[in-house]
């Protein structure tokens, strides 16, 4: 049997290296998505979104910090666009609320109820705070979601 030399043995070590770094992406790399709200209904074009997303029930709405990511937005129309990147394949639901006087909180009347629009995806909440299972959607690829404010 012939043996290699060790110039044999480096260039065919490089060749595999190279055919690794050119292999296709990994399958976590290609769970990789986009994500983009439209949110609908501005009444004002002053004030400032707060949206939270979430990827699980026990943190959804609980303004806790274990959000996906939050995000604060000033209005200048009647509809938002939002544009999250690079996210993993999952489940995930949105919250959110136009902070109309920029007080940084959801104003509420004295019964409790938002006197500030809020939203959630999949319109849930129509009476009261959505559940997660009710606002969550599946991120399988990249998608785009409308949420019209209440």
């Amino acid at each position: 049997m012939k043996r290699l030399s060790h110039t044999s043995k480096t260039i065919t070590s490089m060749l595999a290296l190279l055919g690794l770094a050119c292999s296709p992406l990994t399958l976590a790399e290609q769970s990789q998505h986009q994500l983009t709200l439209l949110i609908k209904g501005y009444e004002e074009s002053k004030g400032t979104t707060y949206l939270s997303l979430y990827d699980d029930a026990e943190h959804f709405n609980k303004m806790d910090g274990k959000s996906v990511a939050n995000v604060q937005q000033r209005i200048n129309g009647d509809t938002l666009r939002i544009t999250f990147h690079d996210l993993n394949a999952g489940e995930y639901a949105v919250s959110l609320y136009h902070d109309a006087n920029n007080n940084r909180e959801l104003d509420r009347n004295m019964l409790g109820i938002p006197s500030e629009p809020y939203g959630f995806s999949n319109d849930a909440g129509a009476f009261g705070p959505a559940k997660f299972n009710k606002a969550s959607f599946k991120l399988e690829e990249d998608k785009t979601i409308v949420i019209n404010l209440r």
